[in-house]
């Protein structure tokens, strides 16, 4: 064992002459590549293979020493999948197999779904339905559903419409191009935290009224636990774009000057509970085609997919079960079969770590040596590859050419050496 002496000063803090002896070592990545001059000069010696030299790297074997903990990740994804119940438990492969057909058939719906959306949200469509404040909307943001909300304000980025550097610049800031206020209902995640002290958590729900900002960091969606405690449920002003709007309703809604107090917010949050009251089967929305004006080929085509899908659905076997029932089956399926891909995911990236590494990349340049020149069909190196070989401090490859095709043969001194100072590069690192 060899000793080791460490002298400090008085500027060294403890912790990190702590971490300096019991911390973790840094580790050792391997940044080993390939080049064309390393081939060449391999190609031109008998008897040595350049995928020996890859096997026998640093590299190859950092690569390989991943592939045991992925395999022991996809195990455990497996056998986290095989655990969960879908339905009670007794289902058979057949009724498995329905309930499979129903999910991929759910999921080829929503994507065309999202599609369709991607279209109707474009501004030409909604923005003439956006300028004036109370209209509904239904907000999901981050894949978390908000549900309904009143429209308070809409406005697009300045600048981004005029031409010249100003748009362009405007378009390539930071932020949404355009830019809506919606008040929502929402939970402050504060809230959420385990353990939290029950006369510190009555006095922030005493305060809560006085915020009226809301963003998803710091704002959840209302969930139906929710309800038992509804002094918890607060209404905010979300700042969102085009995208976060799922549906947009036919009605509007009367929206006050001033909603910063918190009598006015929930006078709009009551309007819109009102409006679902009367609205049972569910608020009208706006029809895309006859209301907003969407013409395009490629909604119509998605727009009778829907419908193909949506009556392939209400006559497939499952939607016989209840929507509670259906709906805990098909989730449960979902989450089965999203672990077992992420499982397939994991095994494909080990079985590419325990393969050759750079076996693609190595073929490539053997393929642009042979249209160069540099080695012939059979991979014997030719007269321009051994004068490759000897260049090592410029691109090899360019320089070769430039040699054949004569390009030296009229410059001076100096003006070969400025050239050739041109051709000098350096390797990129990547801690810069």
């Amino acid at each position: 064992r060899g000793i080791v002496i460490q002298m400090i000063d008085e500027k060294m803090e403890p912790s990190v002459c702590k971490g300096i002896l019991y911390g973790d070592p840094d580790p050792l990545n391997s940044s080993y590549r390939i080049s064309y001059n390393m081939l060449l000069n391999l190609l031109r010696v008998e008897d040595v293979d350049p995928e020996y030299l890859l096997r026998a790297s640093f590299y190859q074997y950092q690569q390989e020493s991943e592939a045991p903990a992925l395999e022991i990740k996809a195990d455990e994804l497996e056998a986290k999948a095989q655990t969960i119940m879908v339905g009670d438990g007794m289902m058979t492969k057949e009724l498995e197999a329905q309930v499979g057909e129903y999910y991929q058939m759910n999921q080829q719906l929503l994507i065309t779904e999202r599609k369709m959306m991607k279209i109707s949200r474009k501004p030409q469509y909604i923005g003439p339905f956006l300028q004036n404040p109370g209209r509904m909307l239904k907000v999901t943001i981050d894949g978390e559903n908000y549900g309904w909300g009143a429209l308070l304000s809409y406005k697009k980025k300045s600048g981004t419409g005029s031409a010249g550097s100003a748009g362009k610049n405007a378009s390539l800031s930071s932020g949404p191009e355009h830019i809506i206020d919606v008040l929502l209902e929402c939970v402050d995640r504060h809230f959420d935290k385990e353990g939290m002290d029950n006369g510190a958590k009555e006095e922030d729900i005493s305060h809560i009224g006085l915020l009226w900002r809301g963003t998803a960091n710091h704002c959840r969606s209302v969930r139906k636990e929710d309800d038992d405690d509804e002094k918890l449920i607060t209404y905010r002003v979300f700042t969102i774009g085009l995208e976060n709007i799922t549906d947009l309703s036919a009605v509007r809604l009367f929206i006050p000057k001033d909603i910063h107090p918190e009598p006015a917010r929930k006078n709009i949050a009551k309007a819109i509970t009102e409006v679902k009251r009367r609205f049972p089967e569910g608020v009208p929305l706006l029809d895309p085609v006859n209301d907003m004006g969407v013409k395009s080929e490629d909604f119509k085509k998605l727009s009778g997919r829907v419908d193909a899908l949506k009556s392939r659905l209400a006559s497939h076997s499952c939607a016989e079960l209840d929507d509670d029932e259906r709906e805990t089956i098909v989730c449960s399926y979902g989450k089965k079969i999203d672990l077992i891909e992420q499982a397939k995911v994991i095994r494909n990236e080990s079985r590419s770590c325990q393969g050759m590494v750079m076996r693609d990349e190595l073929k490539k340049m053997k393929r642009v040596l042979r249209q160069l020149g540099h080695v012939d069909a059979k991979g014997v190196i030719q007269t321009k590859g051994r004068t490759a070989c000897e260049i090592n401090t410029a691109n090899e490859l360019v320089v070769v050419e430039l040699i054949f095709c004569g390009v030296f043969n009229d410059l001076s001194v100096e003006q070969t050496m400025a050239l050739l100072s041109c051709l000098i590069f350096d390797e990129p690192v990547k801690d810069e």
